[in-house]
């Protein structure tokens, strides 16, 4: 797929891209497998992952094993494709914007899906390009020092972060 095998970065904003979900990890292992990879090369590059805190009223325990089987998806991928990848949980802020349609991210262009971006044979779904434009004030919404949602917690293939 040329719209990922010449890009850098990838961003993936997906607020129910929960590893937990087997459709999921479908999901990362393409596009880690069609990131950065032309030729029958690959490069490693960078994807960072952006979905929704869905594990409100758990035990911290419980909370802490999810993501600890995360993190061992994650150090599996990372090491079959040679990409380092970073997972970011974010929490609505009451009266903010909420977190629903679903975007691919490069450093050269946006696709975007209302449906989703997991594996779902049942399900049709159309993608959209968005105009470069409009991707660095979406990408903003994901900063944790100017966004309009609560970073509640990072997984990455080295550390697991709480904030509570």
């Amino acid at each position: 797929m040329p719209f990922l095998a010449y890009a850098k970065k990838l961003t993936v904003i997906d607020p129910y891209f929960q590893l937990d979900q087997i459709k999921y990890r479908k999901t990362l292992k393409i596009i880690a497998e069609c990131f950065r990879e032309r030729r029958g090369e690959r490069e490693s590059g960078r994807i960072i992952i952006h979905c929704k805190w869905n594990i409100k009223g758990k035990v911290e325990e419980l909370v802490k094993d999810d993501l600890v089987n995360w993190q061992n998806t994650l150090v599996k991928i990372s090491g079959a494709y040679k990409h380092s990848i970073e997972i970011y949980l974010w929490e609505g802020i009451e009266d903010s914007v909420k977190l629903h349609d679903r975007y691919l991210i490069t450093n050269q262009s946006g696709l975007m899906s209302a449906a989703g971006t997991d594996v779902d044979n049942r399900q049709q779904s159309e993608w959209g390009i968005k105009k470069y434009e409009e991707l660095n004030s979406l990408l903003s919404q994901y900063n944790k020092n100017s966004s309009p949602f609560k970073l509640k917690g990072a997984v990455t293939e080295s550390i697991i972060d709480i904030f509570y």
